[in-house]
């Protein structure tokens, strides 16, 4: 939906909303629910039933619910936990029952009761039966996320589902992309159900410790109008409470890069270099205590946590070593017999030596990381009345993270094409390979800071044979982005490899970015989960967004969601799913910061020395190479040409989305499995792309591809007077990307001590562009739209995930996870020569994502026992060993045709490695 009156649309909503009589709403984010129909052994309604639910997950006593005329019942706004339930009806005896209530989903939970005390009652318990399909939706709780042999890291957890996988990244930061999102930056990432995304890229912002969540979800695909923000996956922890008995823990987790199996790596680029890969080194030790500080009435959850990493990707002279410190408390207060308070605060930093530490870069030329950050989240829940809960929260984070060059303001030196090889010279032994070195290329200092304010109710009405859930709810959310740029000392230092030789280009002065801008998002959306019968759930919902960026972006978008379940057999042992449904993106700095007047100062480049580009001159000294060519003099009009990223966007701009079908079909094999397959089809629209609005030279560029031998001719760009560009930031109506993928799942236990869960994924992600915002420049000349259709990176064709669980009868737990992952994909490029604005461009030499990189096979296992020492008192022992296959799979590698590290292996799956651990439970 394009730009309009939005404000006046937005008023007019709210005067709506506040004028209904039961204004607010949304649970799943936060809380799980439990309903169902009692009937009598004749199958006919029981109204007036009694349904008590008790639990430790439970602050203030039991929920009660009566059932209707129709004998449908609803417990909402449960905290995910095991419940006991009880159910009483006048000339029946009491039943009881017990059931897992999951977050984010309703458990149905359908009772047939007799009159004889002897009978026993029929209890039917269908998890998330009124939600999408189980193999796009995943929850973890905290028993599995302490189990399971995976790293400690929210993304780790979320690579467990479906569709969902680690982005590959050489240095030692964790993220995940989900359904054929835009890697992680497409994300939305929520902790009780509240935004803790970056404001600039979209990425996660909030450093977590998976010890705090009591459950975590991950989905996206199918998901209701109360998520948005996202064309790729939701991630949404819930914080643990404490409870009315105390408990705690003390864990730590130690592995080192000498336990790693010895990997050498013989570069097939470059044979004569071997190269090699360690595995990493990492501590983590968290304290993690909760407990009542007034039973039934003040629980507090307390979480402190010490963890670094060291990772050293393929052929790095140095490794990034990551430290993240963090402290996290949660308290919640029954404030009233129908009302709760609760109050979560957070402190976490990150703190990185060497970031970006790769084989192209020397050591002195990666970055000082320094990122503290606060984050809070107020929340009332009041129940209104047996059909309605209030909730009111308030939430945001404030804080920076800046990336300092280590050598203050020197200047860099880059080598366009890396450094080669030259025994003549032999200096350049040291800096073989690197393209950057004397100090980091740019530094970076930036804040962020969000505030969101959120009023939502959940509204249950019984209706004819069956019932209306509604939710609705009002989401404000501002956000601040400020970011800066500069090169050190207000200069970069440019040479070029040729041959055996590297010689001096140009002189960048100037430049960088520096902005401070304001978002905006105004959120209404309405829920309904229509309960038509015993066998068809329907699920129509709208959501309604409007977006504002600065004084320059703003849109408001509308998006309609449906899904259905419809149980064809009385068993209710086959359920069949299906979903329509449009995602709109969040709004980020990224969509539109290049436009902020005044962001990207021009920057001069001047020739160095101050010849023409036909007298360049050798460097030998690359160490300090202004003692073999001294800077050339800076005058306002000699310089060779100017460069600016200043953009101007569209002022009819549209916000992205993605229009998603969805089919599922789950059946219930027996008592203990489900099997389940699906089929999802996303498609792209109105896409961000930026290109020139300037008209092409009239002269041509010839390159000749060096896989086919063709020449390819093109018409150079136009360019200004001082060497810009007219930039322009919009939809490009030639932009596509559309994500399909086929998806069977079958999870269950073999005995009560044995569970399985296994999934097989085929996906397609092909388009011609994968950012979605003012930074996606791939259109930007014609020259760079050759080739430029294929496969999008980011994504596995295959993927095959199978996890299990065994407690032996004697304590000891063995834990499995195997992963296969089809080879990512990439494109092979080339660097043209100086076109009409003295730059460089690149074009694909192969179809896009016509390369890929090795299959991976990722074999992790757990084994843990644990001692009793009296009481709750226990110690647990365990041990991993990540890659137990000691897969060597390439998963980065020089991409540009000509440079020196062209194949060159940047980076592979890391060696088999082993973890140990101690945890002692009180």
């Amino acid at each position: 939906m394009a730009r309009g009156s939005g404000n006046s649309r937005f008023s007019a909503l709210v005067l709506a909303l506040v004028a209904c009589p039961a204004a607010l709403i949304g649970q799943s984010t936060t809380s799980s629910a439990l309903t169902g129909t009692i009937l009598d052994q004749n199958g006919k309604p029981i109204q007036g039933a009694v349904v008590r639910v008790t639990s430790e997950s439970l602050i203030g006593g039991s929920r009660t619910a009566v059932s209707s005329e129709n004998g449908r019942y609803r417990i909402p706004i449960l905290p995910p936990g095991r419940y006991a339930m009880t159910v009483e009806a006048k000339g029946f005896p009491t039943r009881k029952a017990e059931e897992v209530a999951e977050l984010g989903k309703t458990t149905v939970v359908d009772f047939r009761l007799s009159p004889e005390a002897s009978a026993v009652v029929e209890v039917v318990g269908r998890s998330g039966a009124e939600e999408m399909v189980s193999t796009t939706t995943r929850n973890f709780k905290a028993e599995d996320i302490e189990n399971l042999p995976i790293k400690r890291d929210i993304a780790a957890i979320a690579a467990l589902t479906p569709g969902v996988n680690l982005t590959v990244s050489s240095g030692a930061r964790v993220s995940a992309s989900g359904f054929g999102g835009d890697r992680d930056n497409a994300n939305a990432y929520l902790i009780n159900g509240i935004n803790v995304g970056d404001s600039s890229a979209g990425q996660a912002w909030v450093q977590v410790n998976p010890d705090w969540f009591e459950e975590v979800q991950i989905g996206g695909v199918g998901a209701g109008a109360e998520f948005g923000g996202f064309s790729g996956a939701y991630f949404n922890g819930m914080i643990k409470k404490g409870g009315n008995q105390f408990s705690g823990s003390l864990a730590g987790y130690y592995q080192k890069d000498s336990w790693s199996a010895n990997r050498n790596v013989a570069d097939p680029s470059l044979p004569d270099i071997i190269v090699r890969k360690v595995g990493d080194t990492a501590s983590d030790l968290a304290l993690n205590i909760g407990g009542p500080i007034i039973k039934d009435k003040l629980w507090y959850f307390f979480s402190i946590e010490a963890i670094s990493i060291e990772r050293t990707p393929v052929g790095s002279p140095v490794s990034e070593k990551r430290s993240t410190p963090r402290a996290m408390a949660n308290v919640t207060l029954q404030a009233t017999p129908t009302a709760t308070l609760s109050l979560f605060l957070d402190y976490d930093t990150v703190q990185t030596d060497h970031r970006g530490a790769s084989r192209t870069l020397a050591a002195e030329a990666t970055r000082k990381q320094d990122g503290p950050n606060f984050t809070f989240g107020l929340e009332w829940l009041q129940a209104l009345n047996s059909n309605m809960v209030l909730t009111l929260r308030a939430s945001g984070y404030d804080g920076i993270d800046d990336h300092k060059a280590y050598n203050g303001e020197s200047y860099s030196l880059y080598v366009d094409g890396g450094v080669p090889a030259n025994a003549a010279i032999p200096g350049y032994a040291k800096y073989f390979g690197f393209d950057q070195m004397n100090n980091a290329y740019q530094s970076f200092e930036n804040s962020r800071s969000r505030l969101g304010l959120l009023a939502s109710l959940d509204w249950y009405i019984p209706a004819g044979n069956g019932s209306h859930a509604l939710k609705f709810g009002l989401d404000i959310d501002r956000a601040k982005d400020k970011e800066k740029a500069w090169y050190p000392g207000g200069i970069s230092l440019n040479a070029i490899a040729d041959g055996d030789t590297v010689y001096t280009d140009y002189v960048q002065v100037g430049g960088g970015y520096d902005f401070d801008t304001k978002l905006e998002r105004n959120t209404f959306y309405v829920q309904d989960v229509w309960t038509v019968n015993d066998q068809l759930i329907l699920r129509p919902g709208l959501r309604f967004e409007e977006f504002k960026g600065g004084d320059l972006w703003k849109t408001t978008t509308l998006a309609p969601r449906f899904g259905f379940t419809w149980t064809p057999n009385a068993s209710k042992t086959l359920a069949l799913k299906g979903h329509i449904g449009r995602y709109y993106d969040g709004l980020s700095g990224a969509n539109y910061d290049r436009a902020i007047p005044g962001a990207y100062p021009l920057e001069k480049r001047y020739w160095w020395p101050n010849y023409d580009d036909a007298q360049v001159l050798s460097l030998t000294n690359l160490g300090n190479p202004l003692a073999d060519v001294p800077l050339p003099t800076f005058t306002p009009d000699n310089y060779r040409n100017g460069v600016s990223e200043q953009s101007t966007l569209d002022p009819n701009i549209k916000h992205p989305y993605f229009d998603e079908i969805q089919f599922a079909v789950e059946q219930r094999l027996g008592k203990n499995w489900t099997a389940a397959a699906s089929y999802v089809r996303r498609n792209g629209k109105d896409l961000l792309a930026r290109y020139d609005r300037l008209p092409l030279s009239a002269s041509t560029t010839s390159v000749i591809n060096p896989l086919t031998s063709q020449t390819l001719t093109f018409q150079r760009p136009g360019v200004n007077a001082d060497g810009t560009h007219d930039y322009y930031i919009t939809n490009d109506p030639d932009a596509k990307r559309t994500y399909s993928a086929t998806t069977f799942s079958l999870d269950g236990r073999f005995t009560p001590n044995w569970d399985m869960s296994f999934s097989v994924t085929k996906a397609s992600n092909k388009g011609n562009l994968l950012k979605s915002n003012g930074y996606s420049s791939g259109r930007e000349w014609v020259g760079t739209m050759y080739n430029s259709d294929g496969y999008l990176p980011g994504f596995n064709d295959d993927e095959l995930k199978l996890r299990t669980s065994y407690k032996a009868p004697w304590g000891t737990r063995f834990n499995a996870s195997f992963v296969y992952l089809s080879g990512l994909h990439y494109t092979r490029y080339m660097q043209t020569s100086r076109l009409g604005n003295r730059e460089r461009y690149y074009i694909n030499i192969e179809p896009l994502g016509a390369s890929t990189y090795d299959a991976r096979r990722l074999l992790d296992l757990r084994v843990s026992h644990k001692f009793s020492l009296g009481g709750k008192r226990a110690l647990e022992l365990f041990g991993d060993v990540f890659n137990v296959l000691n897969d060597a799979a390439v998963t980065s590698r020089g991409e540009r045709y000509g440079s020196a590290y062209y194949g060159m292996v940047l980076d592979q799956e890391p060696p088999r490695t082993f973890r140990l651990g101690a945890k002692l439970l009180f």
